[in-house]
């Protein structure tokens, strides 16, 4: 990540409390496989994921992608788990296509 990004993600943790920081980090390790529960959804599903990201890689975000027939993969160039913030543009432009693809045109 950018030194910006890098400083602004410092800022997130350390305004932080420890006992947020904690609960999240538990219920981070708690946190159950849902894959199962992915294969099962019927709906539309957008799977962005940082073509750097080394906490779920590209790799993985492919092998949840094919649980879901129809789903759509969007790989993020140069930037790693924090895509929405690394990559701000490509990925409100990758979530406005997708948005777009499956939402009803408003009435008007």
């Amino acid at each position: 990540a950018s030194p910006e990004v890098r400083a602004q993600v410092a800022g997130w943790i350390t305004g932080a409390s420890a006992e947020a920081i904690a609960a999240a980090q538990r219920g981070m390790a708690l946190r159950p496989d849902a894959r199962d529960i992915l294969a099962r959804f019927g709906g539309p599903v957008l799977l962005l994921v940082g073509g750097d990201d080394i906490l779920t890689p590209p790799a993985k975000a492919r092998a949840m992608a094919e649980l879901v027939p129809g789903a759509e993969l969007v790989e993020i160039p140069r930037a790693g788990h924090l895509a929405n913030v690394e990559a701000p543009d490509a990925f409100n432009a990758a979530l406005a296509r997708f948005i777009d693809r499956v939402s009803p045109p408003l009435a008007g």
